[in-house]
């Protein structure tokens, strides 16, 4: 496992007692680092609510406080982490320390943000293939949805195996059809294309 990255916050909310984990995470060097508001480092949106809850520990409400925010690297990047922080006596037996350890969690928020996007893309796919179907239906040409097939590009409606008409293809393709980039896709539902795979979704042309 990875070092856990450290440091101490004193009462005035400077940092202090930075280890080289922290070090290589953030990409500031000691010195950079010791000394610095503690707040200063994480990013401008995130820093109000870190404050607040951190606050409860502080105020005694609270042994330990746990946060998840982004922190600002050197270089400009932004890091997703997590961290905990506790109070710890001082010399003299005083909680005037915060001992906080701090986890990079980037690849898991990417991956959470990841799973978001493609949540969303199939959700908003299932409410065209609800309206071409229902629309096709309309058009007479749905009489079991378990045998339906269709593909609806930017050339032609193929619906069960025919390619239906330039006025029905260019009604569905001007209400269904969006702007992907430069990239070529089609709308499928069962339909078995050129390679023998039958095909539900967005289909993107480099996935023939």
């Amino acid at each position: 496992n990875a070092p856990v990255a450290m440091f101490r916050i004193d009462r005035n909310r400077l940092v202090h007692d930075v280890n080289r984990a922290f070090v290589d995470m953030v990409g500031y060097s000691l010195a950079d680092l010791n000394g610095v508001m503690a707040y200063s480092l994480i990013h401008p949106d995130d820093a109000p609510n870190v404050r607040k809850r951190t606050m409860w520990v502080w105020d005694g409400r609270v042994e330990r406080v746990e946060n998840e925010y982004r922190m600002c690297c050197k270089s400009g990047e932004e890091i997703w982490v997590t961290s905990s922080g506790r109070l710890t006596p001082d010399e003299n037996g005083e909680l005037n320390h915060l001992i906080v350890q701090i986890q990079d969690v980037t690849d898991r928020k990417k991956a959470e943000e990841h799973r978001a996007i493609a949540e969303k893309e199939r959700q908003a796919y299932i409410k065209i293939q609800e309206g071409i179907i229902d629309d096709l239906t309309k058009a007479g040409l749905v009489k079991d949805k378990e045998r339906l097939s269709y593909k609806l590009s930017n050339e032609e409606l193929v619906v069960n195996g025919a390619k239906q008409s330039a006025d029905l293809h260019q009604k569905l393709k001007s209400k269904y059809m969006k702007e992907m980039g430069d990239k070529k896709f089609e709308l499928m539902y069962n339909y078995r294309n050129g390679n023998g795979h039958i095909k539900t979704g967005v289909i993107h042309s480099t996935e023939e």
